[in-house]
């Protein structure tokens, strides 16, 4: 058993903590391409390490990933307008693009370069496989894009999905990688007992039949769909 200060590292993927800043070292699916499908469509809240985030495909067909909150008054930018290249807060009118560069200040005077001071938090993103991936660390240490064979299959043998499930993403990584439930579970399905005496105890105590338990039935459902859950705070 992990100490409770262990847990806490361990578990916890805030900006500034261990695992956080760990993760924000690699490329991590955000949400699906289809969410936000449309060139100019309705902005899609995203929150991700424990932050939250508002993606958007703006007109020209770019992906953006903001902060949600305008640096301006801390609006929502997932309310906001996005059209001609930008999305624009629905508070006071700033426009950013993508990247987070401003491009609009509409309540600033005539000749001020105020918007070319402000910029909101940004994250690069690619769309690959259907996914939009996003890199969250240091600018100076981002890393080359994963080449995973599944990647580059056609649509008719690759199909993205994402599940969200309540609860921290190390459990759902432990249950992904958790082989005892799995031998449990396809013994029982087939009417015969486990050949692992450890794995035969394991069964017993969660069921007394020959089936499988409720228990062991919903964990393998549920494993098979941890693969493309994304990680939350």
């Amino acid at each position: 058993m992990l100490t409770r200060e262990d847990n806490n590292v361990l578990t916890q993927v805030g900006r500034g903590t261990p695992m956080g800043e760990l993760i924000r070292r690699f490329w991590i699916p955000a949400l699906l391409a289809s969410e936000i499908a449309e060139p100019g469509g309705k902005p899609v809240r995203v929150r991700l390490l424990g932050e939250d985030l508002v993606a958007f495909r703006d007109t020209d067909g770019k992906v953006g990933l903001l902060d949600e909150q305008c640096p301006h008054r801390r609006a929502s930018l997932a309310l906001g307008d996005n059209s001609d290249g930008g999305l624009r807060c629905l508070y006071h009118g700033w426009k950013f693009a993508t990247d987070g560069t401003c491009l609009d200040t509409p309540t600033e005077p005539s000749g001020s370069a105020f918007c070319s001071r402000i910029r909101a938090q940004a994250y690069p993103t690619r769309e690959i496989g259907g996914v939009i991936w996003t890199y969250m660390g240091p600018a100076a240490d981002l890393p080359q894009f994963p080449e995973f064979e599944w990647l580059s299959y056609p649509a008719v043998n690759a199909v993205p999905f994402k599940v969200l499930e309540d609860c921290n993403y190390a459990q759902a990584v432990e249950g992904t990688i958790d082989s005892a439930h799995a031998a449990c579970c396809t013994a029982s399905s087939r009417g015969a007992r486990p050949r692992s005496t450890i794995m035969s105890a394991t069964c017993n105590r969660r069921s007394k039949s020959n089936t499988p338990s409720t228990a062991c039935a919903t964990l393998a459902c549920a494993t098979s769909a941890r693969k493309a859950s994304c990680m939350r705070a």
